[in-house]
Formats: C-alpha cells, sequence, structure tokens
C-alpha cells in the first residue's frame, strides 16, 4: 500500500493544532527512558506536546497525552499528523517512513532488534537507531530525507513487485 491508501484507511480524530511527538512503544526495556530523553532533548528546541499511543503507558513524561486503546484507523491518523515519532514497533517505523515522518527508533532487548536496524540500514536512517540515552543528540541537523527515503522506498516496491510477478508467473 502506497501512502494515500493508508490516509484512506485513517479515522478522523481531533488534530491537534500544536505540534506533536507520538510515542508507541511494545516493549519496555530501557525504550521509556530513552524515549524521555529524546522528548527533553526535542523540547529544549521547539515547544511541542506528547501522545503516548503505547498499547501500556510506559513513559512518565510530564505534560503527555495518554491514549492506550486506540483503533487501527486513530493509530494510523496520529502517525500521519505527527511531526516527530519515537517506537520500538516495526510497523510504527514501516509507517513512519511511509508517511514521511522524523522517526526514532528505540530498541529494547525483547524487540526484533535486526528487523529494525535492517530497515533502518535500508533506508539510510542508521542515526535515528538509538540505543542508550548517551546517543540522543540531535544537534542542528536531526530531519530525515525524506525525499533519498521515498525514493529508496520506490525502488524496494519495484522491486518486490517484480519478484513477486516473477516468482507467481
Amino acid at each position: 500500500l502506497n501512502r494515500d491508501d493508508y490516509i484512506n484507511i485513517e479515522e478522523e480524530k481531533r488534530h491537534r493544532q500544536i505540534p506533536y511527538i507520538f510515542i508507541f512503544l511494545l516493549w519496555k526495556g530501557d525504550a521509556p527512558e530513552i524515549a524521555g530523553e529524546l522528548v527533553r532533548v526535542i523540547r529544549e528546541s521547539e515547544t511541542i506536546d506528547v501522545v503516548e499511543g503505547s498499547p501500556e503507558p510506559f513513559c512518565k513524561i510530564d505534560n503527555m497525552e495518554s491514549t492506550p486503546s486506540l483503533s487501527p484507523g486513530e493509530w494510523l491518523s496520529y502517525i500521519h499528523h505527527a511531526k516527530y515519532v519515537i517506537t520500538n514497533s516495526f510497523h510504527c517505523l514501516s509507517l513512519s517512513t511511509i508517511y514521511g515522518k522524523d522517526v526514532f527508533v528505540v530498541p529494547c532487548s525483547d524487540s526484533n532488534i535486526e528487523r529494525l536496524e535492517e530497515h533502518c540500514r535500508i533506508f539510510g536512517i542508521e542515526s535515528r537507531f538509538i540505543h542508550s540515552c548517551d546517543m540522543v543528540s540531535l544537534g542542528t541537523d536531526y530531519r530525515i530525507d525524506n525525499n533519498s527515503v521515498e525514493s529508496i522506498r520506490d525502488h524496494v516496491a519495484r522491486c518486490g513487485k517484480a519478484y513477486l510477478t516473477t516468482s507467481i508467473g
């Protein structure tokens, strides 16, 4: 599916006028601490809200809204309208890439680290894979080159379609 297909699935939700960080964590480990540090660093340079859509609220961040029971359409909408996404979910990472979000991956020992790392490597966003609080430093250039990511995504999709066409006949 492409970006427009996912947008059509989204459920309308009240959209914030103020930019926000969307946090979606499936596993705990060190991820909540690293997510908190990322939020702190981002908030040093801009005023921004935080919404946690994790199934269980893991993070303890000041002025954070928790929305643990999102429908799939609401979840897509929160990712789509976020300024930043912090996650350790492969699906959230993939959708953040499709939507062109500035995404950070905060893995933990319980998650599928190899799959997350491989996704970041393929799309040239390895610097967004944050293993520890020591790695949190946004500096002045913290935007993902979404044109490059989209070009890579289109290439990977074409290769995948060609493979399926050849395999299926």
